[in-house]
């Protein structure tokens, strides 16, 4: 039978045991959040490093040789190419969009090959 000293010293020992597993507990948890927090903080350096579209097709266009900028292109060629701002890429609509401010202009390919696609070109 234990005497009342060795039962307080075991509730003793016992209520370390518990803080010392907090403590650990919450070291872990800070850890989390800290890895959360830098991850957060490259995806908004990411999206603070966005160059406009507008500004990345103007760029992609002057790297074209003058054989391929006579050819017409699909959007998706062009969102392959492009950088997103939240995401990978960006939105076929936002590219049409960028494209259509910078003078290019909309028309389907009604041959057997184009099936209807929609390509764009310059009509500079």
């Amino acid at each position: 039978m234990n005497t009342w000293l060795d039962q307080i010293k075991n509730e003793c020992e016992l209520r370390l045991l518990e803080k010392a597993q907090l403590t650990d507990l919450n070291k872990k948890v800070a850890e989390g959040r800290r890895r959360r927090s830098e991850a957060h903080r490259k995806q908004l350096a990411y999206v603070e490093s966005f160059v406009p579209l507008e500004v990345q097709i103007q760029r992609w266009w002057s790297g074209l040789s003058a054989e391929l900028k006579h050819r017409p292109f699909s959007t998706m060629e062009l969102v392959a190419q492009l950088r997103g701002r939240f995401k990978q890429r960006p939105a076929a609509s936002a590219v049409a969009t960028a494209l259509r401010k910078l003078g290019f202009v909309q028309f389907r390919d009604w041959s057997n090959n184009g099936q209807g696609c929609r390509l764009w070109k310059v009509t500079k």
